[in-house]
């Protein structure tokens, strides 16, 4: 069985951070101690997913070109640190306030992944899945949030997450059914198991599959045209 497309989960870039070591430096800045880093004022748990998160500063936001445009240009919405800590994985989420999220590794992260939820396998209790591996730190990934995924961290060290929600604009929906098949593929997301003669509708028909979808890529789409990134 041929491997499933990963590029209505997540998509890399070539773009990287300006503001990598001036993350660092502001994360040593607000983590606690070495063997308990959560434990500072700077960080709390969010009432619902219990994750650990920390304000990203604004001077820094305005420090980066790119982070800057996904600022005024995706609803201005606050950035933020996320931390995961050792031997902890992050439960299978939807993200419900957010389409798409731009994120980048603050510190090297080999000892963890975020696993989507792709689609259906043919036997019971099992997913096709699609795994991200962030690039070098400070490297940019878009992520669809509205897909299922978990974050896994089976090593000794916390790691830690940069993000920016990205929601779209009225105006940006104002033609977006006429645009559909130039920012919508979903033909790379079936849901169906093998043999049940069903295939996923064309972009005819509108499901709730392909609002994740189109939503998603319309983001991608803009960060391209307007925004000056470069796609892997």
């Amino acid at each position: 069985m041929s491997a499933v497309s990963t590029d209505n989960l997540f998509r890399h870039f070539e773009n990287r951070s300006t503001v990598v070591l001036d993350t660092q430096d502001y994360l040593e800045s607000i983590n606690g101690p070495a063997d308990d880093p959560f434990n500072s004022t700077e960080w709390n748990p969010t009432n619902k997913y219990s994750f650990e998160h920390a304000y990203f500063p604004m001077e820094l936001v305005r420090k980066d070109p790119l982070i800057e445009f996904m600022f005024e240009r995706f609803g201005k919405i606050q950035p933020w640190i996320l931390g995961v800590n050792a031997g902890v994985q992050f439960d299978y989420h939807m993200d419900q306030s957010k389409g798409a999220a731009l994120n980048f590794a603050i510190s090297p992260r080999q000892e963890a992944i975020t696993l989507f939820k792709h689609s259906h396998y043919q036997r019971r209790f099992q997913t096709r899945i699609g795994g991200l591996r962030y690039g070098d730190h400070g490297r940019f990934s878009l992520l669809n949030n509205m897909k299922d995924h978990t974050v896994i961290n089976w090593g000794d060290s916390p790691i830690y997450t940069f993000t920016i929600p990205c929601l779209l604009t009225k105006s940006d929906f104002a033609n977006i059914l006429d645009e559909l098949d130039k920012v919508d593929d979903v033909a790379l997301d079936s849901t169906y198991q093998p043999g049940q003669n069903l295939a996923m509708p064309t972009t005819e028909l509108l499901t709730p599959q392909h609002l994740q979808v189109i939503i998603y890529n319309k983001v991608l789409q803009i960060m391209v045209r307007e925004g000056g990134f470069d796609l892997q």
